[in-house]
């Protein structure tokens, strides 16, 4: 995005932080036995921390659309993202940092 169309909020960590919870939930499920203890607190943590991603993607899309000329597609907002954790793992730069504007008409 050139500097003009830039957002104040940058969503892209709520991705990341909300990515990381939903593994460390599944994990948790995965690893742990049938009546283990930390289940239940697992369960309650679910209840608290699976709503962060949905939320943390809707926003960034309504973010993206509201900062474009054109409103960009679903598949075109997500391939957008991909090239951003892509532009994070190679060049280990902030997650959010090599947001570009969703051009599509």
């Amino acid at each position: 995005m050139n500097q003009a169309n830039v957002p104040e909020t940058n969503w892209r960590s709520a991705i990341a932080q909300g990515a990381a919870v939903w593994m460390a939930l599944i994990v948790g499920f995965a690893v742990l036995p049938a009546g283990h203890p930390l289940l239940d607190g697992i369960a309650a943590s679910t209840l608290l921390g699976a709503p962060l991603l949905p939320v943390a993607l809707f926003m960034d899309l309504r973010q993206a659309r509201r900062a474009s000329n054109c409103p960009p597609t679903i598949g075109v907002y997500f391939s957008n993202l991909l090239a951003d954790v892509a532009d994070s793992i190679v060049n280990r730069t902030a997650f959010g940092t090599g947001r570009v504007a969703l051009y599509v008409c």
